[in-house]
């Protein structure tokens, strides 16, 4: 008899166990993960973006989501690959999905409050009190207190069980009960507006919204510096083919001048100061190079490649945006103000902030109360001979109230107070919030209007440029009644007038996205690229 209590007992520890071992920690996992994405999945509004690339690393990528980031085999990488491989492995970008994932995860810890929450407790023992041995087991599973959204009523119920089986010949049959509890408390004044007992889970589901909201922002500044990154290392690398140009075009001068000192046209200190201005260029020329490789690495760290990677970007994408005529949004400044306090998710955030100060306030005010409670509770036995059948007519009832006087509460006084200047504060953040918006619409129109204008301002530079310097060639050769450093200045013109007009091309693009960006319509495609628009 004792061996089989014994073994009895050993086999329920290693049965509890082994079904412990069986709620392995990937399934605690992939249920976080279900629900994480069903609530991100559920609050995530088409104008905030494409519903892409947001998931976290360690989890199924989506249908649409950017799978892989390889490079090109050819090794250049053009505008389009860059997006997606930073997409894809950016760091920052990778935080942010983290981020993301983590406040719609803070959420599900709200809602399991407000959800029925079971709870089972087993222990197990052998006994041995001077020779009389003894095993025992008892048992609690319930319901964690529930809070009840309908109506603020918090429930709980439980049910426990004990067994105790003496060991030995004469050992008396072994005892075993149950005892089913139930309690239920309703709030009557303070605690029972469904603002204040819900306020913990509207925070948290307000506070995924802004996650959401953030996480889109995040990505229409990440491509629009994505692209401003790609033009700066191709503006770069035309700045080094300018210098090559215009060294090469030195070095010619150079000799022509040389020539012409020979015949005896020119004196010889001309030729000194043509190759002084050609040693200056080709000084800039190494500079530049240097920039180049400079600017480049930096980008590859940024699409978190291998610094050391064998890779260029293509300067056809550069070319594109030069054959492609200047043209400004298609907004007046009143439509782009009105568009950008509509659509712009950071303003949508600063209002939403509010709102939760209001809230904030009602609660504070609540706990100024006093606290009325009707609390009723019950505990029934089971029959030791059947411990599953519970005799209700003898349990323990009880019905009651709790009454708290609000007769101390500095506390919540002060904290009431400072929900208050809080609420004025949230104000003065909101009208601050829409000033500002205001600003920065004012200022990127005036960028893209004044960067349109120094585009043909500098294209009709590098044109006179081009100009000059053919001119000068000209009349030198002609034995015009003009001089070495008239040629020199003319192609130091054309070398900055190059630079300046590339400059201009890939200023004038930048503000236009950041022009999308700061009145709320630049939306990200799945590739990672964007386009201007909302949905309606």
């Amino acid at each position: 008899m004792r061996k089989t209590a014994v073994f009895t007992l050993i086999l329920g520890v290693v049965g509890c166990g082994l079904y412990i071992a069986g709620c392995s920690p990937d399934k605690f996992k992939e249920k976080a993960d279900k629900q994480v994405y069903d609530i991100l999945d559920k609050k995530w509004d088409p104008n905030f973006g494409e519903k892409v690339n947001y998931r976290v690393s360690d989890v199924n990528a989506g249908p649409n989501d950017i799978a892989t980031a390889a490079l090109p085999v050819n090794g250049i990488i053009t505008l389009a690959d860059a997006v997606r491989i930073a997409t894809a492995q950016n760091r920052d970008y990778l935080r942010q999905k983290d981020q993301l994932y983590l406040a719609a995860l803070a959420q599900t810890g709200v809602m399991s409050v407000y959800e029925p929450r079971l709870f089972g407790v087993i222990s197990t023992g052998y006994n041995n009190n001077n020779g009389t041995e003894s095993v025992d087991a008892s048992s609690e599973f319930g319901i964690q207190p529930l809070q009840w959204l309908g109506t603020g009523t918090i429930i709980s119920t439980s049910i426990a069980t004990d067994w105790l089986k003496f060991l030995g010949s004469d050992a008396p049959d072994a005892s075993l009960g149950s005892v089913f509890s139930a309690s239920v408390t309703q709030p009557i004044l303070r605690g029972a507006n469904p603002v204040v007992y819900r306020e913990p889970l509207t925070q948290a589901q307000r506070s995924t919204l802004y996650a959401i909201r953030d996480f889109n922002l995040f990505r229409q500044d990440f491509v629009v510096g994505i692209v401003r990154d790609y033009y700066k290392v191709l503006q770069s690398l035309d700045s080094v083919d300018n210098a090559k140009r215009s060294y090469d075009s030195l070095k010619i001068s150079e000799e022509r001048v040389r020539m012409l000192a020979d015949a005896g046209q020119l004196p010889y200190f001309e030729v000194d100061q043509a190759t002084q201005e050609t040693l200056q260029v080709y000084d800039q020329l190494v500079t530049q190079q240097q920039v180049y490789e400079e600017v480049l690495d930096s980008f590859k760290l940024r699409l978190a490649l291998p610094v050391v990677a064998k890779v260029v970007l293509d300067p056809c994408d550069l070319l594109k945006i030069r054959n492609t005529a200047i043209t400004e949004p298609n907004y007046s400044t009143g439509d782009a103000i009105t568009t950008a306090l509509t659509y712009r998710l950071d303003l949508a955030n600063e209002f939403g902030f509010l709102e939760d100060a209001k809230r904030k306030v009602i609660v504070a005010e609540d706990a100024l109360k006093a606290g009325l409670d009707l609390r009723a509770s019950m505990v029934a036995p089971s029959d030791n001979r059947k411990p599953g059948d519970i005799q209700f007519d003898e349990g323990n009832y009880r019905v009651g109230m709790d009454l708290d006087l609000p007769l101390e509460r500095t506390a919540e006084r002060n904290a009431y107070r400072q929900t208050l200047l809080s609420l004025e504060e949230q104000n003065r953040n909101y009208t601050q919030a829409t000033d500002q918006v205001t600003l920065e619409v004012l200022r990127s129109l005036r960028q893209v209007q004044a960067s349109a204008a120094r585009y043909e301002i500098q294209l009709n530079s590098r044109n006179l440029a081009k100009r000059r310097v053919e001119n000068v060639n000209m009349l030198l050769l002609a034995g015009r009644n003009v001089t070495t450093r008239d040629l020199l200045d003319a192609e130091r013109s054309l070398l900055d007038a190059e630079d300046a007009l590339t400059s201009a091309i890939v200023n004038h693009t930048i503000a236009k996205m950041v022009f999308y960006r700061d009145i709320g319509i630049l939306r990200v495609r799945a590739d990672g690229m964007w386009y201007e628009g909302v949905v309606r």
